[in-house]
């Protein structure tokens, strides 16, 4: 037997933080889908203690070894400590324990907060990822559908997993790291209901604006090398309820806020690839982001693509109508072959 240790994840130079995230005097504050921590370890045992804090609806942890999943389960509310491995080789392993669920706008004052580590065993600082993505998105990007069967309809946080994402799997792939920003139901202009308040672009430039401690300016030291953008998912629905007569000057004002909303991240991402990757649940809007792209090169923006996503079918859907798992494998090989075709990284990596 080992010595047993606990350690205040504030004080562990030896963490790297995923994610947008803030840290204050009890820990590493997460807002967003697979924010949390990664590290190397070798040892026995290890438990994490994380302190939660939620209304209706539970929020979900989930743990990597070596880039795949090994675990997720429901926090309870308060601070408590969550057996995360056991009876280990004492080899060494990359770990990762992240934040699954998107933040719940009508829970503001909601936390997520991972205060400390335990173990018998040693940590040790990650090697640098060897590409960073960030990206930006709706329910789909937060993984929702990929737990469950295809008749579990009913809303509930436990349908909502990153970990099974196209996002989880295209970093993996290319031995990376990302940052996502994304919330169910909202679009680059308006919602699924056609509330203009809840767009992304609207808060893109906050910590994360949809929790009241993280409503404060992104630093945005943290460079990717491509962005990825699937938006538009709710924008179309929103279209289809509009009267006939206003649905022609809905589409040039998407293709407005789209070109916008691409100048928006350039400022603030001067040497990434800005990949618009739309699609798996309809693909109605195509035209309109193809375009967008189009105007964004006359204007002079450089490094910049749109591709089509393969939609969801009877064989690759998710729970709660939205893509499955094989839907979002399929992305994943969709947007890496786009990458590595257009020299955006290399094939070896």
């Amino acid at each position: 037997m080992g010595t047993v240790w606990t350690k205040a994840a504030r004080d562990m130079q030896e963490l790297q933080i995923l994610g947008r995230s803030m840290m204050d005097e009890q820990g590493i504050r997460l807002f967003w889908p697979l924010s949390g921590i990664r590290f190397l370890f070798s040892g026995t045992r290890l438990s994490c203690e994380i302190e939660c804090t939620y209304g209706s609806m539970p929020m979900y942890a989930a743990v990597l070894l070596d880039k795949a999943p090994i675990l997720r389960f429901p926090l309870e509310c308060g601070r408590h400590t969550y057996a995360i491995l056991g009876g280990m080789d004492r080899k060494q392993h990359e770990i990762e324990i992240v934040r699954e669920t998107q933040p719940i706008m009508d829970e503001p004052d909601s936390t997520f907060r991972i205060t400390a580590l335990e173990g018998e065993g040693t940590v040790y600082a990650p090697k640098q990822a060897a590409v960073h993505i960030e990206f930006i998105g709706d329910s789909i990007t937060c993984g929702e559908g990929t737990t469950g069967a295809p008749g579990n309809q009913t809303w509930h946080t436990v349908y909502l997993s990153p970990v099974n994402s196209y996002m989880r799997m295209l970093t993996a792939a290319v031995k990376g790291d990302c940052h996502i920003i994304a919330e169910g139901g909202w679009g680059l202009y308006s919602d699924w209901q056609d509330c203009q308040d809840h767009n992304i672009p609207a808060i893109y430039e906050r910590v994360c604006a949809l929790s009241q401690d993280g409503d404060t300016p992104y630093n945005f030291q943290w460079q990717p090398d491509v962005v990825v953008i699937n938006l538009g998912t709710n924008d179309a629905s929103a279209l289809q309820n509009l009267p006939d007569a206003d649905r022609h000057e809905r589409l040039r004002t998407l293709e407005t806020e789209a070109v916008a909303f691409l100048g928006m991240i350039r400022k603030r991402y001067p040497s990434a690839f800005l990949l618009w990757a739309y699609g798996m649940a309809e693909q109605s809007l195509s035209g309109v982001f193809r375009y967008a792209i189009t105007r964004a090169r006359q204007e002079g923006m450089e490094r910049v693509g749109f591709i089509r996503l393969t939609d969801m079918n009877e064989e690759t859907i998710g729970s709660r109508q939205h893509p499955g798992i094989e839907c979002h494998r399929q992305a994943k090989d969709r947007i890496l072959s786009y990458l590595i075709k257009n020299n955006v990284i290399p094939s070896s990596k």
